[in-house]
């Protein structure tokens, strides 16, 4: 067999395997759905009404119905295979009326156009009959790409036969006379770089077949632009232009078109054209011509198509009226393709997708010598079939593309691994090389930074950066706000940086993938775009329009537009293969995958990835597990380009713990008691409570305290006798707080012993360290009363039990501490641990370590109302109960004097200095392990630890983080409610699992064995 029939047979055989598995897909998508299931994934339109019927070109049949806010239908759009049916509930026992393109959507009309003349069965329906229309697979593709292999066998002696000896039977091209001196005498574009002018210069020289390849960047579609205009206006070709997609095609008419003297044709079907180019499509320029003669035939058949509608209409008319329809849409068409092969004639180029190049489009109407040559525009992303419907129709081609991005898009894994992937373009160069290609070098769109990685990876390093973009940045757009940088580099500076790296590696944000989904998404990724744009638009000024989020995973993609685009609702965020051809000058990357395994999926394909990082002009991020992706060699050589080459944050510096874990955890575990809230949500809201204002009494019995406890301090100083103090039990957390600083102020020491109501204070002074085995209590005549006087102030206290499983380090029990031991002013117990978790100003719950610091704030701010002296304030009743007598001794003004003369700056900066000190070390009981630059903050006790202590089940929260991570695998990863919660299956999750069901019965029903009679 000769290589051609190889390749036929083969490739046959490959694309029935593709049809089959888009087949399967496609039908487990609509099989067993109910309507409004598929109405809500956007593939399906109902509710329908038929309105009327015109005609368009070669007498297609388009039909026009009415719907509710049709345009907000982001899943339909001009092009798509469409089928009708009757409005039902179900399609799987239907047929449909008949199949259709999508010609046409506004905000409440579809227009449909059929082949057939299947219009009548919609007349004969009422005007109460409802329709719905169903997205369908494309067969005709398949049908196409089939009879081009059969046509390829009849070419062994045909136009095209010396290019098949070339690509199959090891034929050699035929030799140039090309050199660096030849080339065109005149450019139509003067700008163009050596490379391009030498591809063109070896294009025009080739004579039978050339390849232009073109790196990201490199300009390639100016260079093709450039040689269709040498060979169409200065050798007069015939030229067949085509591209693997409609998007390709429209771009190559755009830039074609802005040149007078080109003539040019669009073929295609006009639904599928863009709006600005639409008067270069063939049926524009047929009507434009002959606008007289086709209305007037258009006019007629519309007054058959009115008369037919009328329920009035008797039958026997109703039959002339059909026959003389049919006589006029074949008047149409004859006259149709007349009007349409004088103008194809009349054209130099003429261009469609690869697929629109066969016999059953226009094309057939021209003989099979008319092109002198065919060029194909991304190439690389086209199947070798679908090439050779193109190239069948001449003797020389032209290919361009980058076999090294994008391949063909192939649904089958097995069709892919057996070659169906393997491009014509990639043969070809493999085969011949530099015999038959050049490569574009220079490239106008990357930072070099940026471009480097890609040009040593794949171009072996020839690509070189333009001078007009070799070092451009952020910061040199004009909408950057310029206070955001200086004139030497800042390495804070995103405006100053082309390759930022954020690593998520140690940090809890796993991949997530459902079962019923091959897809994956990674909501930790999510937050870390979020924030990074959420910076990039805020502080440094770039628009919406110039960034651009790209995500190998359509769960991803749901995912990120859930998040963003409430909030930017015009940011672009797409997969690989829509940011194709397309570049951004700010492009983020989430490569989703953090796992434990190390599995990357199609990560490791590297001409993914070369697309998703060349898409960036000034700034690339990546967000990714740096860890996980290393795992695959070619991702590693990105990872660490990035490493040395860029900035790199990691993403505890990037999320604040609290927020983020607040927007995940703490939301998810807010969906255990949702019937609570519910419940909470329908009770009426009961007005909120002010806060009573702090009592003048209250302050006042505190400065009682204070005076009494200044009276003992003073005696026991004065007393030579006495060498240790102790404060009766009871005494309140503001009263042992202030014998604390009165014995730092008169150089004593002091340790508080017992826990509760039993915590008491001993004083000493430091003569009796030495002397002492241990505290004694001395006890003057008047010590009694007075303890009797400030036993009383223990209702003052508003202590509370400690209920948290953290034990702090430097809380110590009376069991703890010997006779012996002396606790000096920095090992003292902290008088923070002392005091209540309410604040007695604000009355706020406070979390103990910060208690004494905003009560010291709070007593700036909210200051409590001023004593002036003692004798005014306090009642003869409260004096009754306290035994106080109401002629106080002057020693409580004089106190009063004395405290306001202290320096309350001073007293803040050593409070802040202690509570800084108390914050670098760990909390964890009895590790001194210092945490001023490395440390870990609890989500659920709100302390710092250290690496070694700050998982929860280390440090005490092990019960709440349980939770937490319990009620994250039900609401999160398993997709599933709580059982007890008893609530309904979700809509969507219902018709999947009924499947399931329905398929397990049926194979157990399979398995089972029949009784023998």
């Amino acid at each position: 067999m000769t290589g051609v029939e190889l390749f036929t047979e083969k490739c046959r055989d490959l694309i029935d395997i593709e049809r089959e598995e888009e087949i399967k897909q496609s039908t487990e998508a609509l099989k067993g759905q109910p309507i409004k299931r598929l109405a809500e994934k956007g593939l399906c339109l109902t509710r329908l009404r038929f309105q009327y019927t015109y005609t368009g070109l070669y007498g297609r049949t388009i039909l026009v119905f009415e719907g509710e806010s049709l345009s907000r239908v982001q899943t339909f759009g001009p092009g798509d295979i469409a089928a009708i049916y009757p409005q039902g509930h179900s399609i799987d026992e239907q047929i449909p009326l008949t199949h259709g393109l999508i010609f046409r959507l506004t905000t409440n009309t579809i227009h449909v156009t059929i082949e057939d003349n299947d219009d009548e069965k919609f007349s004969s329906f009422g005007d109460n009959c409802l329709f719905m229309i169903v997205k369908m697979a494309n067969d005709v593709t398949y049908r196409r790409l089939k009879h081009g292999l059969t046509l390829m066998m009849k070419q062994r002696q045909g136009t095209a036969h010396h290019l098949l000896d070339i690509a199959f039977d090891n034929g050699d091209p035929l030799p140039t006379n090309f050199s660096s001196n030849t080339g065109p005498s005149q450019w139509f574009n003067e700008n163009l770089d050596e490379s391009q002018r030498e591809a063109v210069s070896f294009a025009l020289a080739s004579r039978d077949i050339s390849i232009i390849h073109g790196p990201p960047g490199t300009g390639k579609t100016t260079t093709i632009v450039e040689y269709i205009l040498q060979e169409a206006l200065k050798r007069d070709a015939k030229i067949l232009c085509c591209a693997p997609s409609n998007i390709a095609v429209d771009n190559l008419v755009e830039r074609l078109g802005r040149k007078k003297q080109l003539k040019l044709i669009r073929l295609g079907h006009p639904a599928r054209l863009l709006e600005s180019i639409q008067c270069f499509s063939l049926e524009s320029i047929v009507t434009e011509n002959y606008q007289d003669v086709k209305n007037a035939l258009r006019e007629d058949l519309n007054q058959c198509f009115s008369k037919l509608r009328k329920s009035s209409t008797e039958r026997g008319e109703r039959e002339q009226l059909k026959r003389e329809i049919k006589n006029l849409r074949k008047d149409i068409r004859v006259y149709e393709e007349k009007a349409s092969r004088e103008a194809m004639k009349s054209v130099n180029v003429i261009l469609c997708t690869l697929t629109s190049a066969t016999d059953d489009s226009p094309l057939r109407l021209l003989p099979p010598n008319h092109f002198d040559l065919v060029v194909i525009d991304e190439c690389s992303q086209a199947l070798e079939a679908a090439c050779w419907l193109a190239l069948l129709r001449a003797s020389k081609c032209v290919l361009a593309g980058d076999h090294l991005q994008l391949p063909p898009t192939i649904l089958s894994e097995k069709a892919a691994k057996d070659g169906l992937s393997i491009t014509l373009m990639q043969r070809l160069i493999e085969q011949f090389d530099d015999k038959i290609t050049r490569m574009l070098t220079i490239q106008y769109r990357m930072n070099e930074a940026i471009m480097n990685w890609s040009s040593k990876e794949f171009y072996q390093g020839k690509l070189i950066a333009d001078k007009s973009v070799k070092s451009h940045l952020l910061k040199d757009l004009s909408n950057i706000s310029k206070r955001n940088y200086e004139d030497e580099y800042d390495d804070e500076n995103l405006s100053q940086c082309p390759l930022f790296l954020i690593d998520t590696t140690g940090y809890d944000m796993p991949e997530i993938c459902y079962d019923d989904e091959n897809s994956r998404g990674n909501e930790g990724e999510v937050a870390l775009v979020n924030t990074h744009v959420k910076e990039l638009i805020e502080n440094y000024g770039v628009s919406i329009d110039q960034i651009g989020v790209i995500t190998p995973y359509n769960m991803q993609v749901q995912l990120l537009r859930q998040k963003l685009l409430n909030q930017y609702p015009t940011l672009e965020i797409k997969s690989v293969d829509g940011f194709q051809g397309r570049e951004k000058e700010v492009i983020i990357i989430s490569m989703v995958r953090s796992n434990l395994h190390g599995e990357v999926g199609f990560l490791s394909d590297s001409r993914r990835i070369n697309v998703a990082i060349t898409r960036a002009r000034r700034h690339l991020c990546i967000i990714c597990n740096v860890q996980t992706v290393s795992r695959d060699p070619f991702i590693k050589r990105l990872m660490d380009y990035m490493l040395e080459n860029g900035q790199v944050r990691s993403a505890f510096e990037l999320v604040d713990d609290d927020n983020f874990f607040r927007g995940t955890i703490s939301s998810k575990k807010s969906t255990t008691s949702s019937k609570q809230s519910k419940q909470q949500q329908q009770q009426p809201k009961k007005p909120k409570q002010q806060t009573k204002p702090r009592s003048e009494a209250t302050e006042t019995l505190e400065n009682a305290l204070t005076h009494i406890l200044d009276q003992r301090i003073d005696d026991f100083l004065k007393n030579p006798n006495a060498q240790q103090l102790q404060f009766e039990d009871g005494l309140s957390p503001f009263g042992r707080r202030y014998v604390h600083e009165l014995a730092e102020k008169h150089n004593l020491q002091h340790m508080s012993e017992g826990t509760g109501d039993q915590r008491h204070i001993t004083v000493m002074k430091k003569s009796s360290i030495e002397t002492s085995p241990k505290p004694q209590q001395t006890v003057k005549n008047n010590i009694e009363e007075t303890n009797k006087q400030f036993r009383t102030f223990s209702l003052l206290s508003e202590e509370k039990k400690d209920s948290s499983p953290i034990v702090d380090k430097n809380r110590k029990s009376s069991t703890e501490i010997s006779s012996e031991e002396i606790i000096s002013t920095e090992k003292s117990e902290s008088p923070v641990l002392d005091l209540t978790n309410r604040c007695r100003y604000c009355h706020k719950d406070i979390p103990p370590q910060n208690l004494q610091l905003h009560q010291l704030y709070c007593e700036r701010v909210n200051p409590l109302p001023s004593v002036t002296t003692v004798n005014n304030e306090i009642s003869e009743a409260t004096s009754s109960k306290l035994n106080i007598a109401s002629d106080r001794p002057k020693t409580v003004n004089k106190k009063k004097d004395k405290l306001a003369s202290m320096d309350d700056d001073a007293a803040f900066d050593d409070l802040l200095e202690a509570a800084r000190k108390q914050d670098n070390v760990c909390n964890a009981q009895r590790c001194k392990i210092k945490i001023t630059l490395l440390g870990q903050l609890c989500s659920y006790c709100n302390r710092r630890y250290c690496f070694e202590h700050s998982m929860p089940e280390v440090h005490g929260c092990g019960h709440q983080a349980r939770k937490d991570i319990r009620q994250t695998h039900i609401t999160t990863h398993s997709n599933v409610k709580p059982v007890y919660e008893n609530n309904p299956i979700h809509k969507e999750k219902r018709p999947y699992l009924e499947r399931k069901l329905q398929d397990k019965i049926a194979t157990k029903e399979g398995q089972r064995k029949k009784k023998e009679k």
